[in-house]
């Protein structure tokens, strides 16, 4: 692919943080819409776990254990001494314990995919010619937030079921409606709408901070395929730039320094106003706003910056913002093409 073709910045981490689905979705909610790449990779990932969890107790003995069973019994003894903490008899733990222990290796395994290169898939499905078929590919199922809540919920249904299982239905449902306010009749509403915020805020939590965790993890390795790509992108002359939204240099790549005629340091930490040319400073601020606002997603545009030695750049920029999970901006992202010989020769 050309230069001239290839992806802006914001358009390929759009790409990569689309998940090749059975249809598009309705609306922001649609359930009828499935990540077909979350459910390939958690159920291919469970049962490479479970295989690993049955190799280690087939091999087991009861001698001088190699270090791969002391490593899964290391495993086993952490988990198991936080579930003697959560359910006290043994009978239940019989359940919990390896239940436990293979969620643990599961999500290990899930959150581990963001180790892969972030275009790995890409570029076979390109080799293989897949990639007509097959668009979007995500490989790291604890950054979607469906697998992550998923996985919250059947928390809470087997605490549920222990609950009840434990104390009874009765003594759960007497649980629900004495606390934790107190046990008269006034209260008993009170109380049970405070239980299932309780149970509704706790599944949330967990489900959310898997899923911000992971995939504020996935935005910072496709900043650094980026900033790696941009060495490539060097031999073409395009420049690119990571800006903060308060408008300075956070990271650039060479060709950008060359452009410029300046070396990274004088570039890192100043304000692009610093080298835009004076007549375009209106500019510079207004497409920095209607970014840093979250207004626009993107923006493409001419300006001028100043060289070094005092020449005016005639540059095509292309910028895009960067959000976390929660969606608060967190940087811009520019690409930048030298079009000054192309605007002369266009004058002329």
């Amino acid at each position: 692919m050309s230069a001239a073709n290839a992806p802006s910045a914001g358009e390929y981490i759009g790409h990569h943080l689309t998940h090749l689905q059975n249809k598009p979705m309705a609306g922001v909610i649609d359930f009828s819409v499935f990540n077909i790449d979350s459910i390939f990779w958690g159920i291919l990932l469970g049962v490479l776990g479970s295989l690993f969890l049955w190799k280690a107790a087939s091999k087991a003995t009861s001698g001088v254990p190699g270090r791969f069973q002391a490593a899964v019994e290391i495993l086993f003894e952490m988990v198991d001494s936080q579930a003697k903490g959560i359910i006290h008899n043994a009978e239940s733990r019989k359940l919990v314990s390896p239940l436990a222990l293979t969620v643990f290796v599961w999500i290990f395994l899930l959150n581990s995919m963001d180790f892969l290169p972030v275009d790995l898939f890409h570029t076979l499905f390109a080799v293989t010619g897949l990639d007509h078929s097959i668009h979007y590919f995500r490989v790291v199922p604890t950054a979607d937030l469906s697998t992550t809540l998923g996985m919250s919920v059947s928390v809470l249904l087997i605490c549920i079921y222990y609950n009840i299982k434990i104390k009874g239905f009765g003594g759960w449902f007497h649980e629900l409606t004495t606390a934790p306010f107190g046990a008269h009749p006034i209260l008993w509403p009170f109380n049970f709408v405070f239980q299932m915020i309780e149970f509704v805020a706790k599944t949330v939590s967990h489900g959310m901070r898997l899923f911000g965790n992971m995939y504020a993890g996935e935005l910072i390795f496709m900043l650094i395929a980026l900033m790696g790509g941009a060495w490539s992108l060097s031999a073409t002359g395009i420049g690119l730039a990571i800006v903060s939204l308060e408008g300075r240099f956070v990271d650039v790549n060479p060709a950008l320094c060359r452009m410029l005629g300046r070396d990274s340091h004088e570039l890192v930490g100043h304000l692009v106003h610093e080298i835009s040319h004076p007549d375009d400073l209106p500019l510079t601020e207004r497409l920095r706003e209607v970014l840093a606002s979250g207004e626009l997603a993107s923006v493409d545009a001419e300006k001028r910056y100043v060289h070094r030695d005092g020449h005016v750049i005639e540059v095509q920029l292309n910028s895009a913002l960067m959000r976390d999970a929660d969606g608060t901006p967190l940087y811009m992202i520019s690409q930048l093409r030298d079009v000054t010989a192309q605007r002369a020769a266009e004058r002329q």
